[in-house]
C-alpha cells in the first residue's frame, strides 16, 4: 500500500508540473515564410567587381554568428512577451555552460525549471518554500513533451540548425541598435528544416537577442558571463518518473 500511496503521489505532482509548464509553452508556429558598356578608348577597370559579388549571402552571416552562439557561455535574462491574452508575461533567465543549459520561466510568483544534471532532465517547479524536482529524461535527449517548455530549443537545437545552414531559407529583416551594455545584433527571418520559423537577431558574439513568433517575443534585457556550475543543481532532490 505505502508503494502505490508513493507512486500516486509521484504521479500527482507530475501532472502538476506538466500543468505549469503548459502554462508557460512558448508555442512557435510556423511564419509565412547589370553593368553598362565602356567606352572601348577608356582605361578599363580591373580593382572593382559587381556590388552583388562584395556582398556576402545572410545565410552564411547568419550561419557565422549562429556558429559562435552554439559555443557561447552565458547567463541571459530575457522578457517573454506572450500575445495570447490567457498567458501572462514572464521573465526568462537562460544559462549556458559548455553542453549544459537550464531555462528558468517566472510567472506570477511561481517559477518552471528546465535543467541538465549529471544524472539526466529535470524539471522542477518553485513556488515560495515549495520546491518538486523531476527526473524526466535524458540530457541529451528533447524533452518529453509533458515536460517542454519550448524556450530550450531557441538556444539549443535551433541555434545548431541555424549553425549548420542546412535547407533554410533566410531574409534580412534589419538591425537592432545597441542598447546600454547590450551589444547591437542582427536579424533575420527564417524558415526550413530543424529550426523554429520565426525571426532570430543575433549578436556579433552570437548571442541571440531577440527571438520573434507570431505567439509572441523574447528579447534579452540584461547579459553576463558563464555561469557557475552550481547553477546546474536541482533545488531539491529530483524523484524519478514511475515506470
Amino acid at each position: 500500500m505505502a508503494a502505490v500511496l508513493a507512486s500516486r503521489t509521484v504521479l500527482v505532482r507530475a501532472a502538476t508540473l506538466a500543468a505549469a509548464l503548459a502554462a508557460v509553452l512558448l508555442a512557435l508556429p510556423a511564419l509565412a515564410a547589370c553593368s553598362g558598356g565602356e567606352d572601348d578608348a577608356a582605361p578599363r577597370r580591373t580593382t572593382s567587381s559587381s556590388p552583388s559579388a562584395s556582398v556576402t549571402p545572410p545565410e552564411e552571416v547568419l550561419r557565422g554568428l549562429a556558429e559562435k552562439g552554439v559555443s557561447a557561455l552565458f547567463t541571459g535574462t530575457y522578457r517573454l512577451d506572450s500575445i495570447d491574452p490567457k498567458q501572462a508575461d514572464a521573465t526568462v533567465t537562460i544559462y549556458r555552460l559548455d553542453t549544459s543549459y537550464r531555462v528558468d520561466v517566472k510567472r506570477k510568483g511561481a517559477t518552471s525549471i528546465l535543467m541538465t544534471t549529471k544524472d539526466g532532465l529535470v524539471s522542477c517547479q518553485v513556488q515560495a518554500s515549495r520546491r518538486t524536482c523531476l527526473l524526466v529524461g535524458d540530457s541529451a535527449k528533447p524533452p518529453p513533451k509533458l515536460f517542454d517548455p519550448g524556450l530550450q530549443r531557441l538556444f539549443t537545437t535551433d541555434l545548431t540548425a541555424l549553425a549548420g545552414g542546412q535547407g533554410l531559407t533566410v531574409t534580412p529583416a534589419g538591425i537592432l541598435s545597441a542598447t546600454g551594455s547590450i551589444e547591437s545584433a542582427t536579424c533575420y527571418r527564417v524558415t526550413g528544416t530543424g529550426v523554429d520559423p520565426g525571426e532570430y537577431c543575433l549578436t556579433e558574439a552570437g548571442i541571440l537577442r531577440r527571438a520573434q513568433f507570431p505567439s509572441g517575443m523574447l528579447e534579452l534585457t540584461a547579459l553576463a558571463g558563464a555561469p557557475a556550475a552550481s547553477a546546474f543543481t536541482p533545488p531539491t532532490k529530483p524523484t524519478p518518473l514511475p515506470s
